[in-house]
């Protein structure tokens, strides 16, 4: 298929010493331009980045810092590459999350500041999320490599329950331990196991809904309804608005969870597991992600603390509160995501170690609207904007 270009597109990708837009540098870049008339431009390049290149990067890239220090700085790449780029759509594969970001730090660094605002910035992994399905039809077809429709009625009880046991022994087989070389792909044939990727803690929910004045009740009818499927309680609280009484309905359900419920309680993971186990845990049970990233310098971080015998602390992961992945604009309950640990402080007095994911910043959470922006004294001496 020849793409249908307005002007020209760069698929490219990066290697770099590491995940961190700011201290981290480029080591290889390689793209293809691809022109409206369907010819094509192929040019890989290795860069000098200054500085050494982690051994674990080197492990994965094949990269070392012996084979980039006669290759030139990014610096010095950066007039010819602005020149190749200029007027270019950009593709690649996670690439606005992380390739662009990086690619534009890198320009600024040299210099020179790209425009990517007028660029098209394709990213095919979003396209990937976007276009595949996830109901049983896929799964279906995944994981028994045949059209459910070819062996089942659409929308009967009967065949969707047949087909999703077929679904769920094709998931132990392919993730069994004879298909799998990665041991956290290893996925049990065990019932508890099974359960517990859903409950992890095994205890009763209670979901509290701080509900706010600009609420809808579509919008909390929607809420109770996907909790109630899922069989968790709902409370709406105003404590904001109308003190301990705001919160009477919540306590009662906290209650009679902890009097009527079952109490199987679990922790997330071993206290003996590593720090990057225990992290990987929180990220695929609890938030959905498909895995972790570790940069270098969280991985130097995480042996550092390991030698002085701390890594069997509790973790605490510092992200975006907008997403349980660790980027604020994959907003909510997103998909296919990887969770990237940026660095890793040590709690002493508390006790705990924190991991930094994404572009965090540790500090006090603030709204993106100061409330002060909005109170106001008028001429009467009436205050307004409090709440």
């Amino acid at each position: 298929m020849k793409l249908n270009l307005t002007r020209p597109l760069v698929v490219f990708d990066l290697e770099t010493t590491g995940l961190d837009l700011v201290n981290d540098r480029i080591i290889q870049i390689s793209y293809i331009k691809i022109y409206p008339d369907g010819k094509e431009e192929r040019e890989n390049l290795l860069v000098y980045p200054q500085r050494p290149i982690p051994d674990e990067v080197s492990e994965l890239t094949g990269i070392t810092t012996d084979l980039v220090e006669d290759a030139p700085t990014f610096e010095e790449l950066a007039p010819r590459l602005n020149e190749v780029f200029k007027g270019c759509d950009f593709a690649g594969f996670n690439s606005n999350h992380f390739d662009i970001p990086m690619l534009a730090e890198e320009f600024l660094r040299a210099e020179i500041d790209f425009d990517f605002s007028s660029a098209r910035l394709i990213d095919a992994q979003t396209i990937f999320h976007k276009m595949e399905k996830r109901n049983l039809a896929a799964a279906y077809k995944f994981y028994c490599g045949r059209k459910m429709e070819d062996d089942f009625e659409a929308h009967r009880a009967d065949q969707d329950a047949e087909a999703t046991y077929r679904v769920l022994l094709g998931e132990l087989e392919r993730y069994s331990e004879a298909n799998q070389e990665e041991p956290e792909r290893v996925l049990p044939n065990d019932m508890d196991y099974l359960a517990n990727l859903k409950t992890v803690f095994g205890l009763p929910v209670v979901v509290a809904v701080n509900r706010f004045v600009s609420d809808t009740d579509a919008e909390l009818a929607l809420i109770q309804t996907a909790c109630a499927e899922h069989g968790a309680e709902v409370s709406l609280t105003e404590v904001w608005a109308h003190g301990g009484a705001g919160g009477e309905d919540l306590a009662r359900k906290v209650v009679a969870a902890i009097d009527t419920r079952p109490n199987n309680f679990a922790y997330a993971y071993d206290a003996n597991d590593s720090i990057r186990d225990k992290l990987r845990t929180i990220a695929t049970r609890i938030y959905g992600a498909s895995g972790v990233e570790f940069s270098a310098e969280a991985q130097a971080e995480a042996a550092s603390l390991e030698k002085l015998g701390l890594d069997k602390l509790p973790v605490c992961v510092a992200k975006t509160q907008y997403s349980f992945s660790d980027n604020p604009k994959l907003l909510g309950c997103p998909e296919g995501f990887t969770i990237t640990v940026r660095s890793l402080t040590l709690s002493a007095g508390a006790g705990f170690i924190v991991a930094v994911c994404g572009s965090i910043m540790k500090m006090p959470g603030l709204p993106k609207v100061p409330s002060a922006e909005k109170i106001d004294v008028d001429a009467e001496g009436n205050i307004t904007g409090l709440f």
